[in-house]
């Protein structure tokens, strides 16, 4: 389906698949029997898992993923790489002494200590060893798992990994020797969870966070705050001594500023009639790049049939042979499947044009809503503002740059409707 939408063909290698009732059905049917075998051989794989880890064995039988251990195959269990294990002890050990992911990584990348990868270090890579209880010599299988979640803001599938219920878990005794307490394992999360250190806190969250990049380094900027969270602003993560890439001569910015300019601005363009017009022709006129082609599409169909019926003259005259009729019937009707689906797909882009007519009537009333909401917009609604136009900024003291997208709603049917975007 999804493939059909853009106008594109599915064509199967090993098989072909009749574009009519039939042959949709027997596609439909060999689908389903995939899915079957798929689900039997996710279960029975499933069983041998929770066998091996039933009998004392890591499962997944590689090890791999997990810093400062190596997995022995005749075992199956992790065996403990010493130089590794000391930079784990050291991880917690500063975490609990600077209470920052990002502190620690730039003295692990200042002593050139190599990642798991053998490269430099993330405060992400960092906070994820932090949080893995793996190192006090514990090991459950079955404690997490993978599902896709559809967002209908995109149309995408995106991948979710979720605690299963306690009741599910399978502990391995013994498969993983321990590098850290439970103790210091424990300090650490309470450290980690702190509401205090989380910089999106429900009455100071800094909305623009992971949509900024410093206009002088385009490194991501962060929210910072001073005297306990009185005075807030957007600072450029290389903008303090020790970064690793070197400081960056970037100033603070301050939030509320920062924020209510974004603001601002968005509201100028998306309330301004003649943007929104100038949007609304660049989308119609790239639905239809050539005016003419469905006009040659329906010309040359006519041309197909009349080609046709002259075959069947000829085969009924006996001119041509049967075998001939048959092969020439076969490239027409290749031919006019091609020029069918073409003229679908125009016929389709022509169907989701937009009557600019009706809009202009309706626009002045629209641009006033549309203005008012913005100005009114806090928490959810900023965030979800922000996603539908897919921000992007770059800032610094003296100046502010902001790209977006113009999302165009179109009706598709009674119950549906799809986002067009245009640049903004």
């Amino acid at each position: 389906d999804d493939i059909e939408k853009v106008g594109a063909t599915l064509e199967f290698v090993t098989e072909s698949f009749e574009n009519t009732a039939v042959g949709r059905l027997i596609l439909n049917v060999r689908a389903f029997s995939g899915e079957v075998e798929r689900e039997k051989i996710a279960e029975r794989t499933m069983r041998g898992k929770e066998a091996r880890a039933k009998s004392g064995r890591i499962p997944q039988a590689t090890g791999k993923g997990i810093y400062g251990y190596t997995y022995d195959r005749e075992t199956g269990r992790r065996v403990i790489i010493p130089e590794q294990a000391k930079t784990v002890q050291r991880i917690f050990n500063d975490f609990l002494l600077y209470r920052s992911c990002n502190r620690v990584t730039t003295e692990l990348n200042r002593d050139e200590i190599p990642s798991f990868g053998g490269g430099q270090w993330h405060p992400l890579t960092v906070r994820r060893i932090l949080g893995n209880q793996t190192y006090t010599g514990r090991t459950i299988y079955r404690k997490t798992k993978a599902e896709k979640i559809f967002n209908p803001r995109t149309g995408k599938k995106s991948r979710r990994v979720i605690t299963r219920d306690q009741k599910d878990w399978i502990e391995i005794p013994d498969a993983t020797p321990r590098i850290i307490s439970p103790e210091t394992y424990e300090v650490t999360q309470k450290v980690l969870d702190d509401p205090n250190r989380n910089s999106r806190r429900e009455n100071g969250s800094y909305n623009l966070t992971g949509r900024i990049k410093c206009s002088l380094c385009s490194t991501p900027m962060v929210g910072h705050s001073q005297s306990k969270g009185k005075y807030k602003y957007y600072r450029c993560r290389r903008s303090y001594s020790g970064h690793r890439e070197g400081t960056c001569e970037s100033r603070y910015i301050n939030q509320e500023l920062l924020e209510t300019t974004v603001m601002e601005q968005l509201a100028n363009v998306l309330s301004d009639p003649d943007v929104i017009l100038s949007e609304m022709h660049k989308y119609n006129a790239g639905l239809v790049e050539n005016p003419g082609a469905l006009d040659q599409i329906i010309s040359e169909l006519k041309s197909l049939s009349v080609k046709e019926s002259r075959l069947a003259h000829l085969f009924v005259e006996g001119t041509i042979s049967g075998k001939i009729l048959s092969k020439e019937e076969k490239i027409l009707k290749n031919k006019k499947s091609d020029l069918l689906k073409e003229k679908e797909l125009h016929e389709r882009n022509s169907d989701q044009s937009l009557d600019l007519d009706k809009v202009t009537e309706q626009l002045p009333l629209a641009t006033n809503l549309i203005r008012t909401w913005i100005e009114n917009a806090e928490g959810e609604n900023t965030a979800l503002l922000l996603d539908a136009l897919d921000v992007h900024i770059r800032a610094s003291k003296t100046g502010i740059q902001i790209r977006g997208n113009m999302p165009i709603v179109t009706e598709k049917d009674e119950n549906f409707v799809t986002i067009a975007r245009t640049s903004a």
